[in-house]
């Protein structure tokens, strides 16, 4: 029969091989100082944002905080391929990287302030 001591050690190196094995599956990254594009009305500007990405092996998510307030959401999920997108709290799109010029991740919407139609830009996300 095993003593106790012995059932106890053997539980705390199961469990701690579940949560490194478990934690390995998983990740985040942020970016405070990533810079982002902004599209209204045909003017462009530039300013600083913070994008921060995770993924594990189920599911990705990509979230960007622009200086003004404006937000971009994206999910994706690995079983079913399902993807979605929200700018500024509402339904957006994703751009298909085939027609946008340079290396940029880019999503569109509405703006915060009112129904014009925006565009989001950033070579600094990875999704």
């Amino acid at each position: 029969m095993m003593s106790l001591a012995k059932v106890i050690g053997i539980l705390a190196l199961c469990s701690s091989t579940v949560l490194v094995s478990y934690s390995a599956l998983a990740g985040c990254g942020e970016n405070p100082q990533a810079q982002c594009l902004t599209v209204v009305d045909g003017k462009v500007t530039t300013s600083q944002c913070t994008i921060t990405e995770c993924a594990n092996q189920f599911d990705a998510y990509s979230g960007w905080e622009l200086a003004d307030g404006s937000s971009v959401e994206y999910r994706y999920k690995v079983a079913d391929g399902a993807e979605s997108v929200t700018v500024n709290g509402k339904a957006g799109v994703s751009l298909p990287a085939d027609i946008i010029k340079d290396a940029l991740i880019c999503y569109a919407g509405t703006t915060a302030q009112s129904e014009l139609p925006v565009i989001y830009c950033s070579k600094d996300a990875g999704m």
